[in-house]
């Protein structure tokens, strides 16, 4: 579907529709089934983010214009910045998959990838974009596997636990421009949601 002129916000009202609701009534619950689920919503939240003290911020731009990425991903930065100094959570920002991918692997940082991917920015007609936002770390895991008619056995697995993660898309016929203001306003509420998150479940760890 495209958006165009004056529907760009899309990026906005996107980002903003899937932050957790965990003040309000959830739509369609009994209120005592609402508070729970936000209870366990909070629970869940305390559990992913209390062990990590920092975040690694990754600008991930190789499916992006790149000049376009490049504002973006300073935009993002500048914001993790102002964010970092204003909650006192240590966030480290960095444009290399290498790097992300140690730290990462090493478990001692929180890894936070955002993702750009543009489309059509070099023929004149509309440009599509997608944005997503992504807290993960690795982890290893027993899994159980039948094999045949043996009895099940486990296998070790290692990968990418993703804990959150939010996205955007849309598409335009304005600018250049005005495209990369609204993405980069888009990861920057992103971003906001989830140190605010991280933030709430350091406050309510045990």
């Amino acid at each position: 579907m495209a958006f165009r002129r004056g529907a760009i916000p899309c990026f906005v009202l996107a980002c903003s529709a899937t932050v957790h609701p965990v003040s309000a009534q959830v739509q369609g619950l009994s209120a005592r089934d609402s508070a729970e689920a936000v209870a366990y919503i909070k629970r869940e939240a305390r559990d992913n983010f209390t062990k990590w003290s920092r975040v690694l911020l990754y600008c991930n731009e190789a499916g992006a214009d790149k000049s376009l990425a490049k504002i973006i991903c300073a935009d993002l930065f500048n914001e993790a910045r102002i964010l970092s100094a204003a909650t006192g959570l240590p966030v480290d920002t960095t444009r290399s998959g290498m790097l992300s991918g140690v730290a990462a692997a090493l478990n001692r940082t929180l890894v936070v990838e955002a993702s750009l991917l543009t489309t059509g920015t070099d023929n004149g007609g509309p440009v599509g974009a997608s944005l997503r936002l992504a807290a993960y770390t690795r982890t290893v895991a027993l899994i159980r596997v039948s094999i045949g008619s043996e009895a099940s056995d486990t296998m070790t697995r290692r990968g990418d636990l993703v804990m959150w993660e939010r996205a955007a898309v849309g598409a335009s016929t304005s600018t250049i421009a005005e495209l990369g203001a609204k993405m980069s306003d888009g990861l920057q509420q992103m971003l906001k949601a989830l140190l605010t998150e991280i933030l709430e479940a350091r406050r309510l760890r045990p």
